[in-house]
């Protein structure tokens, strides 16, 4: 398997599962299904919506769809860095301490909610 392939399958598989534990989803559970139902429960799920529903039609070609024992497509360098930062999306979701950075502020002990607060204003602005 080429390292693209490999890379693109391994970001998926980690999407796959991370929704399937968010959702308590059985293995009979299919990845739209999952996608559908998250929908209600993460912002970044609704957000990504269409991108992760094409994304598992890619997954769909690579693993099932063969002609000649060779796939019938293999992801660009593009595709497999998207889903890369898609799953990093998921998994790994921005803490406040670092929205706050991205944002210019200093969580200091002193002023901490009027901090917190100042940066949840601008987020939900943007």
């Amino acid at each position: 398997m080429d390292d693209l392939m490999s890379r693109f399958l391994d970001a998926f598989a980690t999407i796959e599962k991370h929704l399937r534990r968010m959702l308590d989803a059985n293995k009979y559970t299919t990845f739209n299904e999952m996608v559908e139902r998250a929908v209600s429960q993460d912002r970044s799920v609704r957000r990504l919506r269409d991108q992760l529903k094409t994304l598992g039609v890619l997954r769909n070609l690579l693993v099932h769809e063969y002609k000649s024992e060779q796939p019938l497509a293999f992801p660009s360098e593009s595709t497999v860095l998207r889903i890369q930062v898609i799953r990093d999306e998921l998994t790994k979701p921005a803490k406040l301490a670092d929205l706050l950075f991205i944002f210019g502020f200093r969580l200091l002990s002193d002023n901490w909610l009027q901090t917190t607060e100042k940066a949840c204003k601008i987020w939900k602005s943007r």
